[in-house]
């Protein structure tokens, strides 16, 4: 099993949320974003190396 699998088979139950992060801008500079993220969303937001959630 992939870690593609893994991760869309722990959260096929995850309903919408509200999701604090950064990640990279293309200038290098860090961005702070809370938005509310689909699964679909929140599955390519992991495939991001400079994603990093905010607990």
């Amino acid at each position: 099993m992939s870690n593609e699998q893994n991760i869309c088979s722990a959260i096929r139950f995850r309903d919408e949320k509200r999701v604090k992060y950064t990640r990279n801008a293309l200038d290098g500079s860090v961005e702070e974003h809370d938005e509310i993220l689909s699964n679909k969303a929140f599955i390519e937001n992991l495939k991001d190396v400079t994603f990093n959630i905010i607990f």
